[in-house]
């Protein structure tokens, strides 16, 4: 408990935020996980929080994604 005392001290960082978007689809996420022996691709709007998600019976391949958010661009 003594050394504590003597280790450096760190400045807190600062926070950092991400820019607010202005519109929708302005500022977007994805993420591509397997739950309960599926895949699946999620895409959201980070100003409404609109999801948009495609589920797979097994892993897609590259050639998969690209028809899912072409599909989801074209709607």
């Amino acid at each position: 408990m003594k050394c504590r005392g003597k280790l450096p001290s760190q400045q807190a960082e600062p926070m950092i935020s991400d820019n607010v978007p202005n519109g929708i689809f302005e500022s977007v996420a994805s993420d591509l996980f397997t739950l309960g022996g599926k895949s699946f691709i999620v895409y959201v709007d980070a100003f409404s929080g609109y999801p948009c998600v495609e589920e797979y019976r097994k892993d897609p391949d590259a050639k998969v994604i690209i028809k899912t958010f072409e599909k989801w661009f074209c709607e």
